[in-house]
């Protein structure tokens, strides 16, 4: 007689899932784990830069802060240092690190929180540029930009009545910018940003890149010119131009308010 074979176990279809998912989250936890090396592995020589900075500043080591600078900013590093001592102590720790293109220079920031001589603890932003080594070209302190040597020089305002109202030219230029060489000509590169308000404090006019200049010159001098049409319904009391010119190679970046009185 014929004997019944016994029915093979069935697999429990909860456990292919449970293998399934933990493939998936292990492959995802290797791509996540690959890219976080990537950017460690990327940004490892602006880290180190940095790091040499934050260490010279602590220990006041100009020469070595300076080295770690560039050409621009380095004169400066003395008396940044001694206007306030205390933000530079010895204890420091990396906290955020990025890297980008911008108009074909590398560009990297690197973010540390910094524990000074008062007991205090103050947020740094070092902006870096790969010139043949990357150089500190621009440093904040609890987003408040230091030792900066963007300035604004030449300021001129023209006001002519128009047949719509009046309309005001801002001319002004940015010395110190970092260049390129260009043959006998050096190459800039920056972008200005307005924020135009009005006598009651109301915006009028808001362009993060209201004008980029990207040309050589004999001279690393950005000059802006800028016409603004200001309403005849409107145009009386003081008007305020905001603007912010960032330097796309050497990373730094200068504010100011321009203001104008109308009629």
């Amino acid at each position: 007689m014929a004997q019944m074979q016994p029915a093979p176990a069935r697999s429990n279809p909860l456990k292919w899932i449970l293998i399934g998912c933990f493939g998936v989250f292990l492959l995802g936890g290797l791509g996540v784990g690959g890219c976080l090396m990537l950017i460690f592995k990327v940004t490892k020589a602006p880290v180190e830069a940095s790091e040499k900075f934050l260490t010279a500043m602590g220990a006041a080591d100009f020469p070595g802060a300076k080295a770690a600078c560039d050409t621009p900013i380095a004169g400066n590093i003395e008396a940044l240092h001694k206007s306030d001592p205390a933000v530079w102590g010895k204890s420091w720790s990396i906290t955020g690190r990025n890297i980008a293109m911008n108009n074909g220079v590398s560009t990297a920031v690197v973010t540390a929180s910094l524990n000074g001589t008062d007991n205090k603890t103050r947020g740094v932003e070092l902006t870096l540029v790969d010139h043949s080594g990357w150089k500190v070209t621009s440093i904040k302190v609890d987003g408040v930009p230091v030792g900066g040597v963007l300035e604004f020089r030449n300021i001129n305002i023209t006001k002519t009545k128009t047949a719509e109202g009046w309309e005001a030219v801002v001319k002004f230029e940015v010395h110190g910018l970092r260049f390129e060489p260009r043959g006998e000509k050096k190459r800039i590169a920056a972008t200005e940003g307005v924020v135009v308000r009005g006598p009651d404090g109301k915006e009028l006019l808001k362009n993060p890149d209201f004008k980029t200049l990207d040309d050589a010159a004999p001279d690393p001098v950005a000059i802006f010119t800028n016409t603004f049409t200001i309403p005849e319904a409107i145009a009386k009391g003081t008007f305020v131009v905001h603007t912010t010119v960032k330097d796309h190679i050497g990373g730094a970046t200068v504010e100011k308010d321009i203001e104008f009185s109308l009629p």
